[in-house]
């Protein structure tokens, strides 16, 4: 195993796995929202399982999983019985060495993130005030200041997407 891998076994009868990646808006200059994207796509099906194949595997083997993007980490989350640890770890490896990455899949989750950016912040006056708190505490040029969830005008050209609303229509870059 790498040094930086680290595997616990106890003589307990379930397994919580988290795979903590180093990939964040602090982490990563520049892709404001894109390690919370790739978390989105991590659950979509890779090259060897369709879409929703993870889940089912967990759930049949009495299992469950999630994930979260912080600022500066993402990191998947597994529950599942001892006995399902090779079909876990292969679903694991699954997915990070063999994500698909199919256009309406990428489009849907495009639109999901955007709604984080929009409901999190955009829209919201605590999110609002979180991060200008945030931008007085910690100056906009430190890496603490990236949001995880990504800007609407971050990114610009790397995923773009439409929102409508009653007030106007406006064309953003997420």
């Amino acid at each position: 195993m790498p040094q930086d891998r680290r595997l616990a076994v106890h003589d307990i009868p379930n397994v919580a796995l988290n795979n903590w990646v180093r990939a964040a808006a602090a982490t990563r200059p520049g892709d404001h929202g894109l390690a919370h994207f790739f978390e989105h796509m991590m659950f979509n099906g890779t090259t060897r399982r369709q879409p929703g194949e993870f889940d089912r595997l967990m759930e049949a083997q009495g299992g469950a999983n999630n994930a979260f993007t912080s600022d500066d980490v993402t990191v998947y989350q597994d529950w599942f019985p001892r006995n399902a640890l090779e079909l876990v770890l292969d679903l694991e490896s699954d997915r990070v060495a063999k994500l698909a990455f199919v256009p309406a899949v990428i489009e849907s989750e495009r639109g999901v993130v955007y709604s984080s950016a929009v409901c999190g912040f955009e829209d919201n006056n605590q999110g609002l005030l979180s991060e200008q708190v945030q931008a007085t505490a910690l100056w906009r040029i430190h890496t603490a200041f990236r949001r995880s969830a990504g800007r609407l005008t971050s990114n610009r050209g790397a995923w773009r997407t439409c929102r409508s609303s009653s007030r106007r229509t406006t064309r953003q870059t997420i």
